[in-house]
């Protein structure tokens, strides 16, 4: 561990990749206010007088829908756009529930708006599906990106042995396989919290439970571990792991953003991959409880896949890398 240290600072790719998610963090941390700031967007119902469509159209984008039930649907959807429907002769603002203290200012500045115009109370229409939050699901994106950098610093550390030789010879020594997966295992694991808890200090300060997302952290430490060994183990130079790295992109961190997009009863194409359960985790620390399976289930998935793919794996793995 020492020495993968060492390598570690020495590498400017392996030190820039340490630094870069501490600075992107303070970056996102810095834009995402603006982008709270950015203009609403409201679903109205058609049919609405036009002094008061033009009103709406002076502070927000308008996209229009042909009865209640289509703009509540549209408010249910996995981002953040307020409905506006007529009920009894009176406007209606209906929203999906999750905005907290933001509710009473859009209510207000609403009301502003529509001077003369009666408004009745806002109507909160609690969603199944997924809340649309963008500094959550900010944070959740820099935890899959800390993990896997944790990965590639082991992955970078396995072709510098190669590169040198080094493998060859710790071939021929009492070394298990086993015995240096702990050492650069613990190694990458180190790394990657360090750079986890960093980045999500910097965006969501202290707004969430660590002691949570720690555990799902060590539910998903089989991930990182199988990355860094599948990279290493198959790269014979930084060059190649860095062409492995980008198909590898497309699985890891793609799926899992793509989800939030895609409805509930098509996620059952995602439930293979241990990736998917991670991302799955670590949203009911960051949003809530999306429903089942939960937290704990999810965890438990999530290191039971892993570890599936790395007993799969590992003698493939070993064979390649010529150790016990």
């Amino acid at each position: 561990m020492q020495q993968d240290w060492v390598n570690a600072i020495r590498d400017n790719i392996i030190l820039y990749m340490l630094i870069a998610p501490i600075l992107l963090a303070i970056g996102a941390r810095v834009l995402l206010p603006s982008l709270n700031q950015a203009q609403y967007t409201f679903a109205v119902q058609a049919g609405l007088e036009s002094g008061v469509i033009d009103k709406i159209d002076s502070i927000a984008n308008i996209e229009f829908f042909p009865d209640q039930i289509s703009v509540k649907e549209r408010v249910l959807r996995s981002d953040d756009v307020p409905g506006v429907i007529l009920q009894d002769n009176q406007l209606e603002l209906i929203m999906e529930g999750n905005e907290g203290g933001e509710a009473d200012i859009l209510r207000s500045v609403f009301e502003q708006v529509l001077v003369g115009d009666p408004v009745s109370s806002i109507t909160f229409t609690r969603s199944e599906g997924m809340r649309s939050l963008v500094k959550e699901y900010t944070a959740m994106l820099f935890i899959m990106v800390g993990s896997l950098l944790g990965a590639l610093v082991m992955a970078f550390n396995i072709i510098e042995d190669k590169e040198s030789n080094a493998l060859r010879a710790l071939g021929v020594s009492p070394l298990s396989m086993l015995e240096l997966t702990l050492a650069r295992g613990l190694f990458a694991l180190i790394l990657s919290l360090a750079i986890i808890l960093a980045a999500t200090l910097i965006i969501m300060g202290t707004t969430i439970n660590y002691g949570l997302m720690l555990i799902g952290f060590l539910f998903s430490i089989g991930l990182p571990i199988l990355t860094g060994y599948a990279i290493g183990g198959f790269a014979d130079s930084q060059l190649k792991a860095i062409a492995i790295l980008k198909f590898y992109m497309l699985i890891y961190l793609t799926i899992p953003a793509v989800s939030i997009f895609v409805p509930r009863s098509w996620h059952w194409l995602f439930y293979g991959l241990p990736n998917y359960w991670m991302w799955h985790t670590f949203e009911n620390v960051f949003i809530g409880n999306l429903g089942e399976p939960g937290f704990w289930w999810s965890g438990i998935i999530t290191i039971g896949l892993s570890l599936i793919f790395l007993g799969i794996a590992f003698p493939i793995l070993r064979r390649q890398m010529k150790l016990r």
